[in-house]
This record gives C-alpha cells, structure tokens and sequence, in this order.
C-alpha cells in the first residue's frame, strides 16, 4: 500500500486565497480549485469539505496572517500618527504592486450580506482595524503630541473607509487617485502634530 500523501494545509489556503482574491467566490469552480490547489477533487473534499467552507477557511486564514499581523505597528506602545501614516504607506505601496483585490473587501462586497459567518468575521477585523487606530491616536494624546480633543472615533472611521476606497479605485488602476488620497492622508495626521504644537 502507498504512502498517504500529507498536504501543507497553510500552503493550500494560501493558493485558496490568491484564487478568491482573483476571481471572487461566485466566479470560483470546484474545476478552478483543483486546477490552482494540485489536489484531485477527493483530497480537495477530504482537506475542506466543500468550496463554502473552504472559503471561509480561506478568510479567516487571511484575516489573522494578514490583515491583523499587518496592524501589529498600530496596537503597540510606541504607536501613533506617524505609524499611522507608515501604514497607509505601506498599504499604498501594496498596491502598486498587486492589481488583485483584498479578500476582506471582496468578503464585505460579495458574501457578507448574505452570509452572517463571514459577516460576523469581517465585522471583527473592521473593529480590530479601528481598534488600532484608536489606539496609536490616545498614545499621542497621551504623549501630549495631539490635541486631546481629537476624535479618534472618527479618525478611525475616516482610515478604514480611506482604505477600502483606495482598494476599489486601484482595482482599475486608477493609481493617481490613489496618490492623491494618501497625500490627503498625510496632511491630516501629520496636520494633528503640527497644529498642537502651534497651540
């Protein structure tokens, strides 16, 4: 008898969620996953049971490898508006280099509405990501470097939709929107220091 073949399961997810940030779920067929994953439709069965629960396997893989590790920077100490800044830079170099959509903003767009699962995991990463912001906002207050006074809430609000509206604009590579929003970006958290030290 052969030897049963073991998978790298974080690996397949991976090929799993370059295919969905590609072509979204509903544009997704078993035939795709195969084909991307190098798994026959048994093992593929086997490993995550059906195209449903692979995706959002896929998410949730996703949502804590990528979106949440990339907000590390925010959630220390040390963090404020400059790494706030540093982290819409490095979104914004991201996307230069990767024309393909974000897996949580095809989530929101495609299944969150009608899935409360995937609803549910994307309202968690939003409040992670406004979190972070919230928190690298009152260290600065605290450090006295802005005004206490801010609205972090808001300021919160303003980088998760900034975000998500750079993603959408640079899905058709409408990179120069892109700058602009970033420079806009710029100018307000860097505006935050500069007017409390006017004060």
């Amino acid at each position: 008898m052969g030897k049963v073949k073991r998978i790298d399961k974080d690996e397949k997810l991976q090929m799993a969620i370059n295919l969905f940030r590609r072509k979204g779920f509903a544009q997704t067929t078993m035939a795709d996953l195969v084909n991307e994953l190098s798994m026959n439709r048994f093992s593929l069965y086997d490993a995550f049971t059906d195209k449903e629960s692979l995706y959002k396997e896929s998410l949730d893989y996703y949502l804590k490898n990528v979106v949440l590790k990339d907000l590390e920077p925010l959630r220390s100490k040390e963090a404020g508006t400059i790494e706030i800044v540093k982290y819409f830079s490095g979104f914004v170099s991201m996307l230069h280099r990767d024309p393909h959509g974000c897996l949580l903003q095809n989530a929101l767009a495609e299944r969150a509405m009608s899935d409360s699962d995937i609803h549910r995991m994307c309202d968690n990463a939003l409040d992670s990501m406004a979190s972070a912001v919230c928190n690298a906002l009152v260290n600065d207050i605290q450090r006295g470097s802005i005004s206490k006074d801010t609205d972090v809430d808001a300021l919160a609000a303003l980088v998760i939709t900034q975000l998500y509206g750079m993603r959408v604009v640079s899905k058709v590579r409408n990179m120069e929107i892109v700058e602009r929003s970033m420079r806009i970006i710029e100018s307000v958290f860097n505006g935050l220091r500069l007017a409390n030290s006017a004060v």
